[in-house]
């Protein structure tokens, strides 16, 4: 599964043992100064009362460089850029059926 998270200050994700939003997790993240992937993380989902480990990507917009996208993959064998190339193929699906 890849997909496109909301910033929003009602999700937490467990990063370290701690519930941290996913403006808390960018703040937290060692950012990379250049390239379009700012950094990644693992972090721990309890959605269903089990816990289960995702990798947050944050890449930064290409539209406006100082926003940023958070991508969510439960695949951790995936690479940053694998995720953002299936994101990318997901997202033209996304705009086709929209368009049609």
């Amino acid at each position: 599964m890849v997909c496109l998270l909301k910033n929003t200050p009602k999700i937490y994700y467990s990063c370290g043992g701690k519930p941290l939003s996913l403006s808390s997790l960018f703040n937290r993240i060692q950012k990379r100064p250049q390239g379009n992937i700012i950094g990644s993380m693992v972090a721990n989902l309890n959605l269903t009362g089990k816990p289960l480990l995702a990798r947050i990507v944050l890449v930064r917009s290409e539209k406006q460089k100082s926003q940023w996208l958070a991508l969510l993959t439960t695949d951790l064998t995936l690479s940053e850029e694998e995720i953002i190339a299936l994101y990318g193929k997901r997202w033209d699906i996304e705009v086709f059926f929209k368009m049609i």
